[in-house]
């Protein structure tokens, strides 16, 4: 390497150092500024909750063994295939958003799950179902958690 091109190199260095504090300082003094560290799956975790009700695995079983829930999976066909909760509805955002869903029973809480906690077919679907007046909780830590406490699971036909 030449030494202009050195020195270009340095020079250019030298500006992406200084400008970089001041670019995180200033974001840091934004009332809107970006979040540098932040957990994006927590924090959307974490909007879900503020806007769903959310049940744990053992409240959704003990509601499913009394008869008081009507479980939905937000997955995809082929994943409700594998094994899904007992009894449950495929709905997947794209039906539910044609408005497929509006006949489950508003005298049960519809308990929504997908994956786990970075899905977020389960917060989709919820969305529609609460336009259509439904009592909708999304099951915490979705299909997963309902395994790892040893839910009941059936496969389809």
């Amino acid at each position: 390497m030449s030494w202009s091109a050195r020195r270009a190199f340095r020079e250019a260095l030298l500006l992406v150092l200084l400008a970089l504090p001041l670019a995180v300082g200033v974001n840091a003094i934004r009332p809107n500024g970006l979040p540098l560290l932040e957990n994006f799956a927590e924090r959307e975790a974490a909007v879900a909750r503020t806007r769903f009700k959310t049940l744990s695995p053992l409240q959704a079983a003990e509601l499913l063994k009394q008869g008081r829930a009507v479980f939905v999976d937000a997955r995809q066909p082929d994943a409700f295939a594998m094994a899904h909760v007992p009894k449950a509805v495929n709905l997947t955002p794209a039906q539910a958003a044609a408005g497929a869903g509006r006949d489950l029973p508003r005298d049960k809480t519809i308990v929504i799950y997908c994956d786990g906690m970075a899905c977020g077919a389960s917060h989709a679907v919820a969305e529609e179902l609460l336009r259509h007046g439904l009592d909708v909780a999304v099951l915490e830590n979705g299909i997963e958690g309902w395994i790892m406490t040893r839910g009941p699971l059936e496969r389809a036909e």
